[in-house]
């Protein structure tokens, strides 16, 4: 990852001139983005958290549901 303007300005200037154009811009998008990144982070963690108690929590009932279906099987 180029860590200044000039270093990804070359990077670019062959490959997309369309992003040499418009470099400003990208430049722009990609400060923000590392400045927000730090918020996307914490809700990536809290939404991969809670998707974690819901596998468990299903996960949970289904061994339930499999021992009380062996528990009828075994009394019939």
């Amino acid at each position: 990852m180029p860590l200044t303007t000039g270093k990804l300005r070359r990077l670019v200037r062959s490959k997309h001139p369309y992003v040499e154009r418009n470099l400003s811009s990208v430049v722009s998008i990609i400060r923000h983005s590392v400045q927000n990144a730090s918020s996307f982070e914490a809700v990536a963690e809290q939404l991969k958290e809670g998707r974690i108690q819901v596998v468990s929590s299903v996960f949970g009932n289904v061994l339930q549901s499999a021992n009380l279906l062996k528990i009828a099987h075994l009394h019939l």
